[in-house]
């Protein structure tokens, strides 16, 4: 192993009895941040160290074991693997979706958004922080329509619960009021994030979808008590 010296501490006189100990840091923000213990009768002292590199040899990428991913369309690690369960083909559907992709969530190995993309024919992925003229060839052509006066034919709507300054309109009752006609052609927007980031991607778009579509929610009873449907193990 490499011979590497690690300083005392500033302002610490107490005499160590074992080496310090390295090891690297959970969670660190800072690339190649690792953890430098020192021990003694009565001091725990931890350090952190701006590069690994000063203090550890470098790693051969050879023999630096790697997680394993699917090898097929999932692309997800292989421990996570949903080949199996996905179609041959994307399933046409007569709505056509449009989810706005928070860059965090992109980034995530084990986001779901890239398997629906998979399932879903007529699924269409932006990622951002916000809808805007030029995201979407077939948002911009949803807008322009409203700004010009006239409709398409399809009708438009974003899936967020209102509020007293954006109320939403239970979606069976707003799908109640289409005729036939307009009803074989929706478009159905939709927010993928945290609900910190989702409030915020909704609010940084309202500029742009205050022109056309309507704000919906899922039907509720409100003689039911809230609660969570989502379970953490014990």
């Amino acid at each position: 192993m490499t011979d590497m010296y690690f300083p005392q501490p500033e302002g610490k006189k107490a005499q160590f009895e074992t080496e310090p100990s390295v090891y690297f840091a959970p969670g660190s923000t800072a690339p190649g941040v690792i953890h430098v213990q020192y021990r003694s009768l009565s001091l725990l002292t931890t350090l952190e160290m701006a590069s690994s590199e000063q203090l550890l040899p470098s790693l051969d990428p050879a023999t630096t074991p790697t997680r394993k991913l699917c090898p097929g369309i999932c692309g997800r690690p292989a421990s996570v693997c949903l080949w199996d369960f996905l179609p041959s083909e994307p399933t046409p559907t007569r709505t056509e979706i449009v989810v706005l992709h928070h860059p965090r969530e992109h980034k995530h190995k084990l986001a779901t958004v890239p398997i629906l993309v998979k399932c879903l024919r007529d699924c269409e992925v932006v990622v951002g922080r916000r809808l805007r003229s030029g995201g979407s060839q077939m948002l911009d052509e949803l807008y322009g329509e409203a700004v010009e006066g006239f409709g398409g034919g399809r009708r438009a709507v974003f899936l967020f619960p209102g509020n007293d300054s954006m109320p939403s309109v239970e979606i069976d009752h707003w799908h109640s009021t289409l005729t036939d006609a307009n009803s074989k052609s929706i478009v159905l927007i939709v927010f993928d994030g945290t609900w910190k980031h989702a409030k915020e991607m909704v609010s940084a778009s309202l500029p742009f979808l205050s022109k056309f579509p309507t704000c919906v929610c899922l039907s509720y009873d409100v003689a039911v008590a809230g609660g969570s449907i989502f379970r953490t193990d014990p």
